[in-house]
């Protein structure tokens, strides 16, 4: 019988683990409803990090990299990867080294900001989009990655409305992870709720019951609908709970926020663990997804897709590679015995469109079992078999699909599971390949096209073949591994990182994808993009 693969699903991450609760109605606090940290951001780069429950400031450091002359506009940190990225006055993107401090300057918008507007930024945590609102009514939505912007439609609202700062929620049902956004408005002291965001419409959903003169930032832990804003209420600058429940009064105060003085800040954002979407595949042909963090609950699993009598379900990933956009668009693409898919849609999936069909080199063969990677820097998809077979399929054009054979996994007593490239960021130009041999009990580094492969470090349990790796976002700040024992067991989730220039650290396990009722023939697992 064909044994299940899957690449291996663990999550590096860095920064401050994220409490969180879903809140009552009123304006109580729950106790963990916050992460423990926020930071505020002057416009020059200087950083405070506050107690959220209390206002207390914790401790006082300084943003290095941004280019001469440029200020911070405003800041979020990313759910997908964890890390706290900035918007400067250049119009370009930072993201952010939470040991360091150092920011790392990832792309330039490809819509310029305004000079005299100001902005307000946040991450949908759904799409893994940048909002982007101004005080011209700007509303964007902001590959951060590319600075591709998608000018979606001007806000409006009531008359003499205007959009100080957003947050989005974070949810998750049945149906799959979930949004909405929400703005506070330091002129009139109300919030709005703008669904759908590209829409722009304000819709007035409570007054505040405050009347702040500056709204330094907003935002709302997950599975919570209660938010945090630093605001200056009677000329004092305090930390506020924004209760988005609320049909009036809002806001209420937890605690005054004491700075030094020449200290002002321009943003605010609540410290978060990395907790991207994963996408998973079945045997059974049916895609269901989850967060990183709680992967005992999935979504329902799709409808199941049909295929060619004969044709067997290999593996899947996502292509971040855009050097040839109109063939090979970034996507969520699944491989079979005989034909490529790419699949409607990259978030949530749930069938395949029209095939590209595979040709050249050596058929793919279904007594085989195979583990598969786009390379980041060529487009090409890695497909390395349990016969120690070693193929790139190229993407020729949206209908055809070339496999290139090339040399065999050496030395041949690997028992090559998992494949996952580092540095998966569209622009990549340096990659490696690493991969789980299970005989072994270690991950390895390959050559791609030579085969060869040296070890890098040991798992610290045994795997089966019925494990699943991905690595995405700069600096390899998500890792995921996940694995089981035996075929009829459910598959677990483990917490990993990645070691520079080295192999990855597998630490304990997070939980069971779907908990006690979930799919038993998970196939793949790939970092939702």
């Amino acid at each position: 019988m064909k044994k299940f693969k899957m690449k291996c699903l663990a999550l590096a991450v860095s920064g401050v683990v994220l409490a969180g609760c879903l809140s009552s109605n009123d304006n109580t606090i729950p106790p963990t409803a916050f992460g423990d940290q926020g930071v505020l951001i002057t416009a020059s780069g200087a950083t405070i990090t506050i107690d959220n429950t209390t206002g207390a400031v914790l401790s006082r450091s300084s943003i290095t990299g941004l280019g001469t002359g440029e200020t911070i506009v405003d800041a979020d940190y990313r759910n997908a990867d964890g890390r706290l990225w900035l918007l400067t006055s250049a119009s370009k993107l930072y993201s952010v080294e939470e040991a360091s401090n150092v920011a790392t300057e990832r792309s330039t918008l490809s819509v310029l900001l305004t000079a005299g507007e100001t902005y307000s930024v946040d991450f949908n945590p759904v799409v893994d989009r940048l909002r982007v609102i101004g005080s011209n009514n700007t509303n964007w939505a902001v590959n951060v990655e590319n600075g591709a912007v998608a000018v979606n439609t001007v806000a409006t609202g009531p008359a003499g409305f205007e959009v100080t700062q957003s947050a989005y929620t974070d949810t998750f049902s049945a149906t799959g992870r979930g949004t909405l956004l929400f703005n506070l408005d330091e002129t009139n002291n109300v919030l709005y709720g703008q669904n759908p965001a590209n829409d722009g419409i304000q819709t007035l959903e409570s007054t505040l019951g405050v009347d702040p003169t500056d709204i330094v930032g907003f935002d709302l832990p997950a599975d919570t609908t209660i938010g945090l804003a630093p605001m200056v209420v009677g000329g004092q600058l305090a930390m506020y709970s924004i209760n988005t429940d609320a049909s009036s009064n809002a806001a209420t105060k937890v605690g005054n926020i004491t700075l030094n003085a020449g200290e002002t800040p321009v943003a605010f954002a609540q410290k978060k663990r990395a907790n991207p979407t994963v996408v998973g595949l079945t045997a059974s042909r049916q895609f269901f997804t989850f967060r990183y963090l709680q992967p005992t609950t999935i979504s329902n699993l799709s409808t199941a897709f049909m295929l060619a009598t004969g044709e067997e379900l290999i593996g899947m990933d996502y292509s971040t590679n855009t050097v040839d956009p109109a063939n090979r668009p970034q996507s969520l693409y699944v491989l079979t015995s005989t034909n490529l898919f790419q699949t409607n849609n990259s978030t949530a999936p749930s069938s395949l469109m029209p095939a590209r069909v595979l040709s050249g080199g050596t058929a793919l063969d279904n007594s085989v079992d195979y583990s598969v990677d786009f390379n980041p820097a060529n487009g090409g998809l890695r497909v390395v078999g349990s016969d120690d077979s070693n193929r790139a399929i190229t993407i020729t054009s949206t209908t055809t699909a070339t496999i290139a054979d090339n040399t065999a996994i050496t030395p041949t007593t690997r028992e090559l599971i998992a494949l996952a490239y580092g540095s998966s960021v569209p622009g990549t130009s340096t990659v490696r390949l690493l991969a789980v041999d299970a005989t072994g009990r270690e991950f390895v580094q390959q050559i791609p096209a030579s085969g060869v492969t040296t070890s890098l470090n040991t798992i610290p349990f045994a795997v089966a073949r019925s494990s699943a790796l991905d690595i995405r976002y700069p600096g390899d700040a998500v890792v995921v591994f996940a694995s089981k024992s035996a075929p009829s067991e459910r598959t677990t989730l483990h917490t990993a990182s990645a070691i520079p220039a080295g192999g990855i650290n597998v630490g304990s396990a997070i939980g069971q994808i779907g908990g006690a009722t979930g799919p038993t023939d998970i196939l793949d697992l790939a970092i939702a993009q």
